[in-house]
């Protein structure tokens, strides 16, 4: 098991197990491309403060983790974007693995939290619940069709 900063060269293997969680049922997201994948990732990879991980597991990409870091006023934040394991692995405490190491990493930073968004209705949500998350009642995250 290895976790390791996010670099260019990973764009092959996080486009792939991307595209084998998020393509695939339960999300069916068959719009997805490796192309629009790369656009999306270059991006996150450019914007200031972006902070992400590519974890391993026998020398094989076994899960990712897209975010940003958020100075906010008086705490250093980490927000995750996106969050994936490969399918075989799901299930297997992989994904508990790679998020005790992304915060053991991020304590040694001296960072104060880890926020994410997700939706209530999907596994992902019990996940973070199982793993230490608190779904706020304080905050809302919007959205509005346009």
């Amino acid at each position: 098991m290895m976790l390791r900063t996010y670099q260019p060269d990973d764009m092959d293997a996080a486009t792939e197990l991307f595209l084998q969680v998020f393509a695939a049922e339960p999300f069916g997201y068959t719009w997805l491309t490796k192309a629009t994948l790369e656009r999306y990732f270059t991006d996150l990879a450019n914007t200031p403060g972006a902070m992400s991980f590519m974890y391993y597991e026998a020398e094989e990409p076994a899960g990712l983790c897209l975010g940003f870091v958020n100075d906010y006023f008086r705490a250093k934040l980490y927000d995750i974007k996106e969050y994936a394991v490969r399918k075989d692995l799901q299930g297997t405490g992989v994904g508990s693995r790679m998020l005790d190491e992304i915060s053991a990493h991020l304590r040694k930073q001296d960072f104060h939290a880890i926020t994410l968004s997700t939706q209530r209705e999907i596994a992902a949500y019990g996940f973070y619940v199982k793993n230490g998350f608190i779904d706020s009642t304080s905050t809302a995250t919007l959205s509005k069709s346009i």
